[in-house]
């Protein structure tokens, strides 16, 4: 074989195995929402967690559909956090109060208490590679 057809195979290789790497994640949501409102998953990296409008994958869905696992693509391999909010009003954001509790159902990766602030990044994140994985999130009502 020559060198080009070496050259040639090889390149066809690593472009299907970048075709076929699949970061798809998929969401469960304990325990399931009611129907009201909608459900927003927030894929988020260091740099935007934990503003839910500023990551880098953002879906919402009805609620009543998040009965079953929702599934989403990462951007890329790398180390993530997901939020879950149940959006109660559909108003497209998590509600908070005056001093930043949230108003709504939230969830977290890795299921932390959710005490005084935020989790930090470290405490929640998750590293997205090329094969699909599923997590299970469980929404926490504030003060509940």
């Amino acid at each position: 074989m020559d060198f080009k057809r070496i050259l040639f195979i090889q390149s066809l290789v690593v472009f299907n195995a970048y075709a076929w790497a699949d970061q798809t994640i998929k969401v469960a949501i304990n325990p399931a929402p009611t129907d009201e409102g909608q459900i927003i998953l927030a894929l988020c990296t260091q740099k935007t967690f934990p503003h839910e409008d500023r990551c880098e994958v953002r879906k919402i869905v009805p609620a009543k559909v998040a009965k079953e696992p929702i599934a989403l693509k990462a951007p890329a391999a790398g180390r993530y956090a997901m939020l879950v909010v149940n959006d109660v009003n559909g108003n497209n954001k998590l509600d908070v109060n005056l001093i930043g509790i949230p108003k709504e159902p939230v969830g977290v990766s890795k299921n932390p208490a959710l005490r005084f602030g935020p989790p930090r990044f470290e405490d929640v994140a998750f590293d997205v590679s090329d094969t699909p994985q599923e997590l299970v999130i469980d929404l926490k009502q504030a003060g509940k």
